[in-house]
């Protein structure tokens, strides 16, 4: 099925207006949440805090604050929430 179609009928299966929907595009390793001004991005090899936070145009301080990093070190995978 085409993501677009799969992301139309999650859409459409949407029930209750006090739920969450998210978008998620595996590819990208990023969801977007649309009650919350924020998205969460998996950590993709060769990324660093600060090609994240360019990608976002967010400082990396900011990013450190917001997923209370202790430094700037990221494992594949790991999650961080990125404030819009």
């Amino acid at each position: 099925m085409p993501r677009l179609a799969a992301k139309n009928l999650v859409a459409q299966n949407f029930k209750a207006s006090s739920q969450t929907i998210e978008a998620n595009d595996n590819k990208m390793g990023q969801k977007q949440t649309s009650e919350n001004n924020f998205l969460i991005h998996a950590v993709q090899p060769k990324e660093t805090v600060y090609s994240i936070a360019r990608k976002y145009n967010v400082s990396p301080d900011d990013m450190a604050n917001w997923n209370q990093l202790r430094d700037y070190d990221l494992k594949i995978g790991q999650t961080l929430k990125i404030y819009r």
